[in-house]
């Protein structure tokens, strides 16, 4: 870990805040991680530079619990859902399995989705 300088010291923040402060530095060069990012970025349509104002914050999530109220009145989708959870009742997958897929099947619902990819990153 970085050394507190004497500006840091007397910053008012706790050690612990600058540590993180430095992990969160550190974790945005790796290239791995601004992959991940940029792939979250394609997929919920968040610019390069953001949502700048709270009106596009707004239309952006509008945007997405109507696809999500869309998916959840899907019948194909419940039925994909369905078809997992039948899968791992008659032994045809694993628990392993069956937590891989239905959690990809939840995550085709853009609030899911955005709930667990948040959850990925700070865990």
């Amino acid at each position: 870990m970085p050394e507190q300088s004497k500006d840091d010291k007397n910053s008012g923040h706790p050690k612990s805040y600058l540590t993180n402060l430095a992990n969160m530095k550190l974790l945005t060069s790796d290239s791995d991680f601004l992959e991940i990012v940029a792939e979250i970025r394609k997929v919920l349509n968040i610019p390069e530079d953001g949502l700048q104002t709270g009106e596009e914050l707004k239309e952006w999530y509008q945007k997405h619990v109507e696809d999500s109220d869309r998916m959840f009145d899907d019948k194909d989708h419940t039925s994909r859902g369905r078809a997992i959870h039948d899968a791992y009742k008659v032994k045809e997958i694993d628990y392993e399995e069956f937590c891989l897929r239905i959690n990809k099947h939840h995550e085709e619902i853009p609030l899911n989705y955005i709930g667990a990819r948040v959850r990925f990153l700070i865990l």
